[in-house]
């Protein structure tokens, strides 16, 4: 069964909400669980596409960060970024991938986001990251580059997907840790 459109978790008010879209329930499940060992994030909603989340967005309070994944079914992180700052120009949109692409992370910094993580990050960088609203792209700055994590030839492995077909997804070591710590 998918989580088609909204669940709540985990209300507090002194953390910062993020609002998690990402059209694969498994590693949604993951990465809210792993947002939620942090004492200053709160996964307070998640989402199975950028639609369900702006229908959302238009009639309750806005989060103070959205994670958006960058490739789904219908529309697409970027193409969502613009309505997202819209209807919440306040929010701080951030794209999540597995692979780099310096042609979209252009493409998500010039239609607003605030940044981008890579699903196989360190997770306990990432909520860092996520805190620090001075590491924000800004206007004018520097365009994004690679990270110097990213290594100059990935490692391939088969991950098992909701459907239990087998696809072909890096998986740095340092995300394993993060998720061996569950």
């Amino acid at each position: 069964m998918k989580m088609d459109d909204v669940s709540n978790t985990n209300p507090s008010s002194r953390r910062l909400r993020l609002w998690l879209v990402d059209d694969d329930d498994g590693l949604r499940g993951l990465i809210a669980e792993l947002l939620g060992r942090s004492d200053t994030i709160e996964c307070s909603r998640q989402f199975f596409s950028a639609e369900s989340a702006l229908d959302v967005l238009a009639q309750e309070s806005p989060p103070d960060i959205i994670l958006l994944d960058l490739n789904m079914p219908g529309m697409s992180g970027v193409e969502a970024i613009r309505p997202i700052k819209r209807l919440a120009r306040g929010t701080r949109v951030f794209m999540m991938t597995v692979f780099y692409d310096s042609i979209e992370v252009s493409r998500a910094r010039s239609a607003g986001a605030s940044g981008f993580v890579l699903k196989r990050d360190d997770w306990q960088e990432v909520i860092e990251r996520l805190q620090d609203e001075s590491a924000d792209w800004a206007a004018g700055s520097p365009k994004p580059r690679a990270p110097a994590s990213l290594p100059a030839r990935s490692r391939m492995a088969a991950v098992p997907s909701q459907s239990g077909v087998e696809k072909a997804e890096v998986w740095s070591p340092a995300f394993r840790r993060s998720c061996a710590e569950t």
